[in-house]
């Protein structure tokens, strides 16, 4: 019994070896942002963090620029496919500023050129989200706009180029390539 306890743990040990040894992460920085493939155990997954276009957009007090991360997976044919759009909104104070505003007033809106805007409440981003993700698939965009309305006021925006999406997977397809993929 000991012993088959003591085999069961060596193969248990081996299997999370072999398991980790497939598993990798690599990245490539370009001025469009950074571009992350994840390749594990269950299949590949490309990341890109969009840089916003600079001197396009606005800030205050106690909202900085919006964020843009898109995920796509890898198909069995190697193209990707958007899977997921993530936007980020940051809210800060400090001594000088004062208190931050309340995040339950916070609207993000989102304009894909020339599709109709997307906007949703800071508390329902996943639903907002989900629903630009679609509209993004039916019709890629060249720019996004990412608006961040505070009581009716635009607090912050950054506007992204997404005709680069070609240059984002030419750079997926090398992270992937450091992957062994």
């Amino acid at each position: 019994m000991r012993f088959l306890a003591g085999l069961m743990v060596l193969l248990m040990s081996a299997a999370q070896a072999a398991a980790q040894a497939q598993s990798c992460e690599a990245s490539v920085n370009a001025p469009i942002g950074e571009v992350t493939a994840i390749i594990d155990g269950g299949g590949a997954l490309v990341s890109w963090a969009v840089e916003p276009r600079i001197g396009v957009g606005e800030e205050s007090d106690h909202f900085a620029r919006p964020g843009l991360l898109l995920d796509f997976a890898v198909t069995r044919s190697g193209a990707l496919e958007l899977a997921a759009v993530i936007t980020s909104v940051t809210r800060y104070e400090d001594a000088a500023t004062g208190r931050a505003p309340t995040m339950s007033k916070v609207r993000v809106v989102a304009r894909p050129d020339p599709g109709a805007e997307v906007s949703w409440p800071s508390t329902g981003a996943a639903r907002g989200e989900s629903e630009l993700g679609k509209a993004m698939k039916a019709r890629w965009p060249d720019t996004l706009m990412l608006s961040v309305i505070y009581d009716g006021t635009l607090v912050a925006g950054s506007e992204f180029d997404l005709s680069t999406r070609s240059e984002a997977e030419r750079m997926a397809r090398e992270a992937l390539g450091r992957c062994g993929r």
